[in-house]
């Protein structure tokens, strides 16, 4: 028999805007009865649980929704990775909304502005913090760092729970 779970997803408006919608009943043929019948009950599935699922994970926090990220590797192995992200002024907003970003700014570097050209055009165009009314026209922040801020904020709510899949294992 197919256990049925509720299905969200993000979808954008015309303005721009993310909303997110859910669907009811969606069938996931393919799964079977779940062992743990805990990891079913939950409002908000989020497969991933890298930069985005956590962020999203985190932005849900308040909404009193119960909120299962269902991801492939340990917690350690996703933090520890060689990486290092371009953060826009936008995404800094994200992280600041979220109350995570005095933790993570003393830990990434900050532009003072960003010059972009090309090879065979002699002009160049510059950002600096003033056109933007910012401290910084963009950030620069390893994996590490992001993850850590991250998984601390979302595993100290009690609306979340986290789901370890290997290669053998169910829902």
């Amino acid at each position: 028999m197919p256990t049925k779970l509720p299905q969200a997803w993000l979808s954008s408006d015309a303005c721009g805007g993310l909303r997110l919608r859910m669907m009811t009943n969606f069938e996931f043929p393919a799964m079977t009865p779940s062992p743990n019948p805990s990891l079913v009950n939950c409002d908000v599935v989020i497969v991933g649980g890298g930069i985005s699922g956590l962020t999203l994970a985190c932005g849900l926090q308040s909404s009193g929704l119960q909120i299962l990220v269902v991801e492939a590797q340990q917690e350690q192995q996703a933090t520890e990775r060689s990486r290092a992200y371009a953060l826009s002024p936008l995404t800094s907003k994200i992280f600041r909304d979220l109350g995570l970003w005095e933790q993570i700014a003393p830990k990434i570097s900050h532009f003072s502005r960003v010059l972009l050209s090309d090879a065979d055009y002699p002009h160049r165009v510059e950002f600096c913090p003033k056109d933007l009314g910012e401290a910084a026209v963009y950030y620069c922040a390893e994996h590490e760092v992001l993850m850590a801020a991250l998984q601390q904020r979302v595993t100290s709510s009690q609306h979340y729970r986290r789901c370890l899949l290997n290669s053998g294992s169910r829902l």
